[in-house]
């Protein structure tokens, strides 16, 4: 048996995530500067309260600082902007965008409704992956959006 005392150089990066090399260290500090977070509150109780009873949590990357814009234009094709009021009077918003963070994205807690726990899902928006937030949706196709920062 051996026993000795190893010493190495990491970086550490303003996320807390270690690198044992310089350069990855800034390439993953610069993509995480440019995810921002969302949660869509949809999909309402249309029988009485009119309130939204599921939430998806959005991570959206943008170089460009688009992120709400990128949020709200998912929403809008995923949900439709309006739908019928409650109990078929008028007409609401189907669905309400407000700013979240990586903790409430990452634990994606379900919505607690009628004594039920609705599932809620955390999505990630970006044209490019990135291989800690998981699978990516990438948003430029999903639009149909051309932009030469993000060709491959």
């Amino acid at each position: 048996m051996e026993k000795k005392l190893v010493t190495k150089e990491v970086y550490i990066s303003s996320d807390g995530i270690e690198f044992t090399n310089e350069d990855e260290c800034r390439k993953h500090e610069s993509i995480f500067s440019n995810i921002k977070y969302f949660k869509i509150s949809h999909t309402p109780d249309l029988n009485e309260t009119g309130l939204y009873t599921h939430k998806t949590y959005v991570a959206v990357y943008s170089a460009n600082g688009c992120h709400r814009e990128v949020a709200i234009d998912w929403a809008t094709r995923t949900f439709s902007y309006l739908c019928s009021g409650v109990q078929g009077i008028g007409f609401m918003p189907s669905f309400n965008v407000s700013d979240s963070n990586k903790k409430e994205w990452v634990e994606c807690e379900p919505t607690k409704w009628g004594g039920m726990n609705l599932a809620n899902k955390a999505i990630f928006l970006s044209p490019i992956e990135v291989h800690y937030m998981g699978e990516n949706i990438d948003y430029m196709d999903y639009i149909g959006l051309k932009n030469s920062i993000y060709e491959k």
